[in-house]
């Protein structure tokens, strides 16, 4: 994949070994050095990033990584165990990619489910963080009946997926109120988006959903006062839920900022791509 700035990103794999399970790993990566580490959304994948990477300096190094169960990352064996996706089997997943790469510090940005894994992360293995940035993302929830109620109807969710197939629960996902705010996109960006998202497989979003959904995660609340990497927290003013959860991890996160940006909603990157670059270049040059 060739960018605007005339840098090359290399689409490549790898394969590693988490507790006797082999993980076939796709990601994107161009230049050298202290890199940028991105993780996409559900339904979504590395190429999620394609668009916002062109606005990367020429030499600022960078990865997006394929999560389990979305792109071309996948069990090479037992990929119908949902047990095999949860958060703590894709920290460890993460961990042990960076570890075979040589990634020794780096910047890590997570939108949404891609956030709750960096935050995950962070909390397990904070060593190798410079910088912390989670779009639209948030630490689990809090109460074990909320979580109960969440399991179940993530549930409900992954069955349908496997239902419908992919093409029609997409048809579904796209209208529900959380991207309201992308239906005055070009229409060239969503259907670039729509088709990264009906490329994924029902097996592994269903068991995404399962094994990793925001009820199935360990809460982190507890834990928000433990991270000391500094951390840029972004929402679109719009996802008046999504903001309210960063405002509150503000509060909990010792060196955190949180930048709101006008007229978008979850999808921040995706919806306003200068403000959000401009948001996490100043973070970079703060840090």
């Amino acid at each position: 994949m060739r960018f605007a700035h005339g840098v090359t990103a290399l689409a490549q794999e790898t394969s590693v070994c988490v507790r006797g399970a082999s993980v076939r790993v796709r990601f994107e990566s161009s230049g050298d050095g202290v890199p940028l580490v991105f993780l996409h959304g559900f339904t979504g994948d590395s190429r999620e990033w394609a668009d916002f990477a062109t606005r990367v300096e020429v030499h600022q190094p960078w990865y997006a990584f394929d999560l389990l169960g979305h792109g071309q990352t996948v069990l090479e064996v037992d990929s119908e165990r949902p047990e095999r996706y949860r958060m703590q089997e894709q920290v460890s997943d993460l961990e042990a990619v960076l570890e075979q790469l040589g990634i020794g510090s780096m910047i890590l940005i997570g939108y949404s489910l891609g956030g709750r894994v960096a935050l995950s992360y962070a909390v397990a293995r904070p060593a190798r963080l410079r910088g912390l940035v989670l779009e639209s993302a948030s630490p689990g929830l809090a109460a074990p009946e909320e979580q109960i109620a969440r399991r179940l109807s993530d549930a409900v969710l992954a069955k349908r997926i496997q239902t419908l197939g992919v093409r029609n629960f997409i048809d579904e996902w796209e209208r529900i109120p959380l991207f309201e705010s992308q239906g005055d996109l070009p229409d060239e960006v969503r259907q670039r988006q729509r088709d990264v998202r009906c490329s994924q497989r029902k097996v592994g979003l269903g068991n995404s959903l399962l094994g990793m959904g925001t009820g199935s995660q360990p809460s982190l609340w507890r834990e928000l006062a433990a991270v000391r990497v500094p951390t840029l927290l972004v929402t679109g003013e719009l996802d008046a839920k999504f903001t309210q959860i960063a405002e509150l991890m503000q509060e909990r996160i010792k060196d955190a900022r949180h930048a709101r940006m006008q007229g978008v909603g979850h999808n921040v990157h995706l919806e306003a791509p200068e403000l959000y670059w401009q948001a996490v270049s100043e973070f970079m040059t703060a840090i």
